[in-house]
């Protein structure tokens, strides 16, 4: 996936500066980091990737570029992994809320933008930019199977007591999926061309994960994350 990624840039990179002397050409670059929120949240931590950038400097207020970057999320939100269980003993239910071990999650997200900024505020010393992109995404999604026995405390004995048997198999899943970015790029000025780049921004990959009702899994209907990046940019 990375080396397909590559592959990609060095096209984008071709394809913008060959009109770079027309319009003037601006290359960005750097790392990111994914906060994921909603539903995606409750399966994983946050995660870091990396952006390249590159597009039209026509000194216009507005400005189109091509964006590539990657994802990749492996630390899983342990602490959300439970399952409801209902367990009967002599003529009464009891329910119990068990933590599940051992489940290990991944998600890679490698995608192609087209974005579009609009030059906003200069400062002179600080320069701000909103900006607005929409994609194509490929993305992997695994989860490991889940081979165990639950065991609660007995409410009534104390008694170690069997609440569920788990025989859950491994998921893995890929697919293409579009996806909507909108944020704000800030701009400082160190030494020309180059300017230290931030920007923060909210991303939507319309990905689905299928639920696992049986560890309490359930599904996720778009890949909503915070996404700030920061890196370095230049403007030629």
């Amino acid at each position: 996936m990375k080396i397909k990624l590559e592959i990609i840039a060095v096209i984008i990179l071709i394809s913008v500066t060959t009109n770079a002397q027309k319009y003037g050409v601006s290359v960005t670059g750097g790392f990111s980091y994914q906060a994921p929120v909603s539903s995606l949240n409750n399966r994983f931590l946050s995660a870091a990737g990396y952006f390249l950038g590159v597009g039209e400097n026509n000194k216009q207020k507005w400005n189109w570029s091509g964006t590539i970057e990657y994802i990749s999320f492996g630390d899983a939100n342990a602490e959300k992994f439970t399952v409801t269980k209902e367990v009967q003993v002599n003529t009464n239910n009891y329910s119990f809320n068990i933590p599940l071990k051992n489940i290990r999650v991944e998600l890679e997200i490698a995608g192609l933008s087209a974005d579009v900024s609009y030059k906003a505020f200069d400062f002179g010393f600080l320069n701000t930019d909103f900006s607005f992109g929409f994609g194509i995404y490929r993305w992997y999604s695994y989860r490991s199977g889940s081979f165990d026995s639950l065991f609660v405390t007995n409410p009534e004995t104390s008694q170690p007591l069997l609440a569920a048997v788990l025989k859950v198999p491994e998921l893995t899943q890929t697919d293409w999926s579009g996806g909507i970015n909108l944020g704000v790029e800030i701009k400082i000025p160190v030494y020309a061309p180059f300017t230290l780049y931030f920007s923060p921004r909210y991303k939507l990959v319309i990905g689905e994960l299928w639920p696992s009702l049986e560890i309490g899994f359930e599904n996720i209907s778009g890949f909503q994350m915070f996404d700030m990046r920061a890196g370095v940019k230049a403007e030629f």
